[in-house]
């Protein structure tokens, strides 16, 4: 009830998917041929689609999946836009693990690769020089950790001017903490909170960076039984864990945040974090989430999943190995052959001087 007396009416998400699919007539005539169970000359409809709770789902080698209407741009709004800004694997894992419409892979691919604020904000990729050399992964979660900063960003309300990161290597579960400064008292204060929830790691793996090489760091490494390896100078992918979800996490804050003030990147920190854990990551096959605790997490507007129940986790981390085996084999194979570049794609044109022009100009295209 409102300050004068008035009734609020509150819809959720399932009301509102619910009265979606009541003012699309196909939605309507699949419901109505499902309620009335007449499958003479209606048997592919059955094997095809199921009403549950008065919605229409689609019944998919997945589980059961909420057919949308004419409602995909608002999904998908809430799956990409919402959710971190994300590529094309990880959004429309997010969208197929709840929702359902025809065409939906082509619909997304062409939803992400036209994304303005991705255009404008991230960075094409690109061949690197030299070859991969995986790091072998041991199959106990943070038994190993990647560490590093990413900054500096502008100072927020609260004092903050970097973010570190810690990612577990083997399920590629991530913690995000905005911090004050590289210092590292703040590092060690990090893997603290970590340590309390986790336990503590065997090894962590991060690069010469002032602060993991200071004797205070060193200190607290020898104190906990931690081994440091540091990653070789000036190559990044010696620490390919974290320096790839750098780029990510990277992405993300500026283009969810392209519309709030520099100072208030923080506000996103949780959102993007979210977003990583709960959704595919490739290396694994699987959500960070589901590789640690056996379940998706999910983001606030989306769709709860029809089952909830955990799953087996042995079982999960078992395929994951096998899994991240065959996806490390793909990637040196992949990383040390010359990259090829795919068509038909939306791209923006680089100024020729950034200092005085805006960081694109001219038309969208393709190529």
């Amino acid at each position: 009830m409102g300050e004068n007396g008035i009734h609020l009416a509150v819809i959720d998400e399932i009301d509102w998917l619910l009265s979606i699919q009541q003012s699309d007539d196909s939605i309507q005539h699949i419901k109505q041929l499902l309620e009335s169970g007449d499958r003479e000359g209606n048997s592919n409809l059955f094997c095809n689609y199921a009403l549950k709770g008065g919605k229409v789902y689609k019944i998919t080698g997945r589980g059961l999946r909420c057919v949308l209407p004419k409602t995909r741009f608002q999904i998908l709004r809430m799956s990409h836009d919402d959710s971190g800004h994300f590529g094309f694997d990880k959004t429309y894992d997010l969208v197929s693990s709840q929702y359902w419409f025809k065409g939906m892979r082509l619909f997304v691919r062409k939803y992400v690769n036209n994304c303005l604020n991705c255009l404008y904000f991230k960075l094409p990729g690109g061949k690197r020089p030299g070859s991969l050399h995986p790091i072998p992964k041991t199959p106990v979660p943070f038994h190993t950790v990647h560490i590093d900063h990413l900054g500096p960003f502008v100072k927020t309300k609260a004092g903050k001017t970097q973010l570190f990161l810690i990612i577990d290597a083997f399920t590629k579960f991530i913690l995000l903490y905005p911090v004050k400064s590289t210092k590292s008292k703040l590092a060690i204060k990090c893997l603290q909170d970590m340590i309390k929830v986790f336990g503590v790691p065997r090894r962590i793996i991060c690069d010469h960076g002032r602060s993991f090489t200071s004797e205070e760091f060193r200190e607290f490494c020898d104190h906990i039984q931690t081994k440091i390896h540091f990653s070789a100078v000036a190559t990044p992918r010696g620490n390919g864990q974290v320096e790839r979800y750098n780029r990510t996490v990277l992405d993300s804050l500026a283009t969810m945040g392209a519309d709030l003030d520099d100072d208030c990147w923080d506000e996103n920190v949780h959102n993007v974090q979210l977003g990583l854990n709960g959704t595919l990551n490739r290396a694994v096959g699987v959500s960070p989430s589901e590789a640690l605790m056996g379940f998706r997490v999910v983001s606030g507007g989306l769709l709860e999943p029809e089952d909830r129940t955990p799953l087996d986790v042995t079982e999960i981390r078992a395929r994951m190995v096998a899994h991240t085996e065959r996806y490390q084999a793909s990637q040196k194979n992949r990383f040390d052959h010359p990259r090829l570049y795919q068509e038909a794609k939306s791209y923006c044109q680089n100024c020729e001087d950034r200092s005085e022009r805006p960081k694109f100009w001219g038309t969208i295209g393709t190529r």
